[in-house]
């Protein structure tokens, strides 16, 4: 109080505080700021990634979401162009997505109607954008894709039809191009080009044919200096596929540009990340040296779903895309990029039935190399493409329950494997420059989202919906995002509390395109009183609460006394309580104690290996104390049920009767009651003369005699 009483401390004190926003202020202004025009507002294209950079030190100029495409729209080139030039001044570097600034997005890219001069029109705006601004300018494009099949609004309609007759055409088209096609693969392409409704094809083909000459004006772009650097991304395709063809004589048109320019790369959704890192690294002249270190099997030579490209040749692509180099060893590497691959070189969606929560001994082998490298002090960045579109189950329980998970500098295990591929090299390049809590933050994100979810929640998300006869609602949730949000925020929650590294996480999930296949994690604050929001199913329960609300409330006084471990208290409060799930899978067992773990989970709405954790935990906490059966008592002989009551005639002689009573194989229970009577005996006999048998010879020779014994009996 007395520094207050002192006019020049104060003034010095207000000086310090000045000083040190100041400084504070300063150091903000002095961060690199990297404007990032996205494809679209998917979390993974655009508030992840800036959120990734932003830990990393860099400051991110967003344009409004409004602009931007979402599920039910497309995204506005002309608003968007309007805040490219207004916020372009105020960057040292510029990333953007030449689909958003022509087309309005990634979808709209293969949806448009729009005519071929108009998005020329958009297109010659860019040129003039570097002349403007002295900025360096990252541009990124894509080539149309190519599925074997998709749904849910994000082709054209038709193609939910006929998609997989488009890819077969597709697959021939290329070939022909290649190397020619045989007899009956020539009479197929033929078939499959007569029968394929005219409009429909011919609208497919010419726009990719626009898409096709916006890429190559983008390459002549390049060539004249108008961008610093231009990836163009091939979107889900195949080795044979429109998409493959087009990258091919786009690679023959561009033989004079060097990779220093201008790259073709697999997968696209990473594009925006890759190339924001690549910005950082230039502008800190910082060329990252990564080593690429393969699980055993097929590793490098393994080809991704969704891909026209093993890992071997396409992770050095995408190493060169950040202005990074490939090493040669861990000992010369800044990060390990370490890939989980499939042992068979075989790679399934992660909601395949074989991704089980059971490690491989390919898996514990190549955990335990990971292991070394950490413990030698290298960094490890973890791509996990065992399965696409999410986490290897058995590799990550095993991984987390040898504690190694929270020892990895950043994991990757979402979308195709290109796209893993591309977050992991970023991630790994990045953490170093970012705090340990940020970091943590962001890899929990991807924890929550690619394993919990993709492979799990996802899973018995779709479940719940086939068996609401909603099949398709898994591309357009509508009136079931409530149930499907709550049964898969369960599954993460359960899941998260299983592994060290996220049992404190405090989440929520979001479905930003309404549908299954992305979320959106938010990390909240632990809220300690979120803690009791607990059913009191009980009285006994509701004791526990009273006593810990008391607890609690003077946990400041104890703390007085002695360290009392607060996180521990919260811990046991989750812990005794049981909910609603818990009360389902009893009553599943309750009726039939031989159910599966599978059929629990179906009629719970939870996934296999949640359900069999809470099993465990009813076990552990003796709630569920042991397995037994229900016998039909008719059929071996014993058709005769009595209820006998009895009274003690004396107090010690309690002890005795209770321990003959309770080994006489006819009594099924043994109950002691308040009131008239001091013990209710529930027996099986065959008949009349072994009921009287069993009160002559047993009951009446106890050394604890029965006073009364009325019965209550009858034949069954």
């Amino acid at each position: 109080m007395k520094i207050w009483n002192n006019p020049f401390r104060k003034i010095l004190l207000f000086s310090l505080l000045l000083l040190s926003f100041s400084s504070a202020q300063a150091e903000e202004n002095q961060k690199e700021t990297l404007l990032f025009l996205p494809l679209d507002n998917r979390p993974v294209c655009s508030s992840y990634v800036a959120k990734t950079m932003e830990a990393a030190g860099y400051k991110v100029l967003l344009p409004p979401d409004k602009y931007l495409a979402s599920y039910n729209r497309n995204g506005s080139p002309d608003e968007l162009w309007k805040w490219l030039v207004s916020r372009a001044p105020q960057a040292d570097a510029a990333v953007i997505s030449t689909d958003s600034l022509i087309y309005g997005g990634l979808v709209a890219s293969r949806t448009h109607h729009e005519p071929q001069a108009v998005l020329e029109q958009r297109l010659q705006r860019l040129e003039t954008l570097r002349d403007q601004f002295p900025v360096r300018l990252y541009a990124f494009s894509t080539l149309m894709r190519t599925p074997r099949a998709s749904f849910g609004a994000v082709e054209p309609p038709y193609y939910s039809k006929i998609g997989l007759a488009i890819f077969r055409y597709s697959e021939l088209c290329d070939s022909e191009d290649l190397i020619g096609l045989s007899l009956k693969d020539a009479l197929t392409k033929k078939t499959l080009s007569t029968n394929l409704p005219k409009a429909d094809l011919q609208d497919w083909l010419e726009r990719r044919q626009k898409n096709l000459n916006i890429n190559s004006k983008l390459t002549e772009m390049t060539r004249s200096n108008r961008f610093h650097f231009l990836a163009i991304g091939k979107d889900d395709n195949a080795p044979l596929s429109h998409t493959h063809m087009e990258a091919r004589k786009l690679t023959q048109e561009t033989y004079d540009l060097t990779q220093r320019t201008f790259q073709i790369i697999p997968g696209v959704d990473q594009l925006g990340l890759l190339l924001l890192t690549r910005a950082g690294n230039e502008l800190k002249r910082y060329q990252p040296r990564v080593y690429a270190y393969y699980a055993d099997g097929w590793g490098p030579r393994m080809l991704p779903q969704y891909s026209d490209m093993t890992l071997g040749q396409s992770v050095p692509q995408q190493i060169l895309a950040v202005d990074g180099r490939t090493a040669t060893s861990a000992a010369n590497a800044d990060v390990v990029l370490a890939l989980n691959t499939p042992f068979d070189g075989i790679m399934m969606d992660s909601t395949a039935p074989s991704n089980q929560f059971f490690s491989s001994p390919q898996n514990r082998a190549y955990i335990k190399q990971l292991k070394q490298l950490m413990d030698n002090g290298y960094r490890v960045s973890l791509a996990d493409v065992a399965y696409s579109n999410g986490a290897d189950n058995g590799f990550m329980n095993e991984l987390a329950k040898q504690g190694q998970l929270e020892r990895l500098t950043a994991y990757n295990g979402w979308n195709t494997a290109d796209n893993t591929v591309g977050f992991a090299i970023c991630q790994g390049i990045l953490t170093p420059q970012m705090s340990k809590p940020d970091a943590e933050k962001l890899m929990r994100i991807r924890v929550i989202d690619d394993w919990y979810y993709q492979a799990n929640a996802r899973r018995s998300a779709t479940a719940f919906l086939e068996s609401k006869n909603q099949k398709n609602a898994v591309y357009l949730l509508g009136p079931y995002q409530k149930p499907v949000h709550d049964l898969a925020l369960g599954v993460c929650r359960d899941l998260s509390g299983r592994y060290k590294f996220t049992e404190k996480s405090n989440f929520d999930i979001s479905f930003p395109w309404n549908r299954l296949f992305e979320i959106d994690v938010e990390l909240k604050k632990i809220k300690r009183n979120n803690c009791l929001k607990i059913p009191l199913n009980n009285l006994v329960q509701r004791y526990f609460f009273i006593l810990s609300a008391y607890l609690l409330k003077y946990l400041s006084f104890f703390n007085k006394l002695f360290t009392f471990n607060k996180e521990l208290l919260y811990y046991l409060l989750k812990e005794v309580f049981m909910d609603n799930i818990d009360t389902a899978i009893l009553d599943c067992l309750k009726e039939n104690g031989r159910v599966t773990a599978s059929e629990i989970s179906k009629k719970v709405k939870l996934s296999i290996p949640a359900v069999a954790e809470r099993i465990r935990k009813l076990e552990q906490n003796s709630i569920i104390q042991k397995y037994t059966i229900k016998l039909d008592r008719r059929q071996t002989g014993q058709k005769l049920l009595a209820f006998i009551f009895v009274n003690i005639d004396k107090t010690e002689h309690i002890n005795a009767f209770r321990s003959q009573i309770t080994v006489l194989p006819d009594v099924l229970e043994c109950h002691h009651l308040a009131g008239a009577y001091d013990y209710l005996l529930k027996v099986s006999v065959s008949d009349t003369d072994a009921l009287e048998s069993f009160l002559t010879n047993k009951l009446k020779k106890s050394p604890a005699s029965a006073v009364l014994i009325p019965l209550l009996l009858w034949q069954r």
